[in-house]
């Protein structure tokens, strides 16, 4: 599978490679230098598009990833970030950054020249509330608005939700007029729930999704070790996830090939954008996305009930 097969967000005129960088990651770097380096390999690579957030390391990996576009440049780069978790100094001795929720507009703007400080650019290309999952009134009637004034007067190319959940992803697909969603871990080859009502009404309504967490929180790339959800993986999630990996050992794919690949296939989905914190890593992502998978693998997964019969599969 091609990496870099672009594909459109919504009906927008951006366009992002099917491999992204998710800099969730960066937070968790060992260094700002060991971020810009995973910076620099994806784009290297040809990877255009990378996202971000204010909540990843109360906002470390918008500074690391602007240091990186400082060193080595943003061209032909699209940047997503999100709004909703606004920042600020806990009022104590320790000058700590605590994570607040607010969906208002006045909040959405301020966020968002937040990010453009921390950035070091005049402009992002996509905008999602992010974590809305208590506040959807306040976010539906008041980011919303306030995000589709930005698209409307050019500030912003595109405007979306970011969410661990589809359900109400759906609800917000339903009453605005959104170009993208992200869905984090919610649509992986552990589960595909997501296939009954969401991926179908993004698909028919021009409404791209991009996927995040393909991993699980981990458990599908180490299921031994990898967490699940961001906690510890139940014990009928290893079950299955080793099962899983029975059959991409019977066919010698890597379980994380199989992981990243399978989310890509079906036709709402743009991108996927693991977290990647390490030059390895993201050299490791590149390499899982190329790595030949036959279809005897997936049809085997589907035979023994590992995965949605209705489930896309790549050719």
């Amino acid at each position: 599978m091609d990496p870099l097969q672009k594909s459109r967000i919504g009906r927008t005129e951006v366009s992002v490679t099917t491999l992204g960088l998710g800099c969730s990651g960066l937070a968790r770097s060992d260094s700002t230098e060991q971020a810009r380096m995973t910076y620099k390999t994806a784009i290297q690579q040809g990877i255009n598009y990378v996202d971000t957030a204010p909540l990843y390391g109360r906002g470390k990996s918008e500074e690391r990833l602007g240091a990186a576009i400082s060193k080595y440049g943003r061209k032909n780069i699209i940047i997503s970030t999100k709004v909703g978790r606004i920042l600020r100094k806990k009022d104590d001795t320790k000058n700590e950054i605590e994570a607040l929720y607010d969906y208002g507009g006045k909040a959405i703007r301020n966020s968002l020249e937040s990010s453009l400080d921390r950035l070091g650019v005049e402009s992002v290309d996509i905008l999602y509330i992010h974590d809305a999952d208590n506040h959807y009134e306040q976010a539906i009637n008041e980011a919303y608005p306030a995000l589709a004034e930005l698209r409307d007067d050019g500030v912003i190319k595109a405007i979306g939700a970011g969410m661990n959940q589809w359900e109400m992803e759906l609800r917000f697909a339903q009453e605005g007029d959104f170009d993208c969603f992200l869905l984090a871990g919610r649509y992986t080859l552990l589960e595909q729930g997501a296939l009954s009502d969401f991926l179908p009404y993004c698909a028919k309504n021009d409404i791209s999704v991009v996927i995040g967490g393909p991993y699980n929180s981990g458990v599908l790339a180490n299921p031994s070790k990898g967490r699940y959800n961001y906690s510890k993986s139940p014990s009928e999630v290893i079950s299955k996830t080793l099962k899983i990996k029975d059959v991409c050992d019977k066919y010698e794919v890597p379980l994380r090939a199989a992981a990243l690949q399978f989310v890509t296939a079906h036709p709402a989905v743009a991108s996927v954008i693991p977290g990647t914190k390490s030059p390895e890593h993201q050299l490791n992502n590149h390499l899982m996305m190329n790595h030949l998978i036959p279809n005897e693998l997936w049809g085997e997964l589907k035979e023994k009930n590992l995965i949605h019969e209705d489930a896309p599969t790549p050719n």
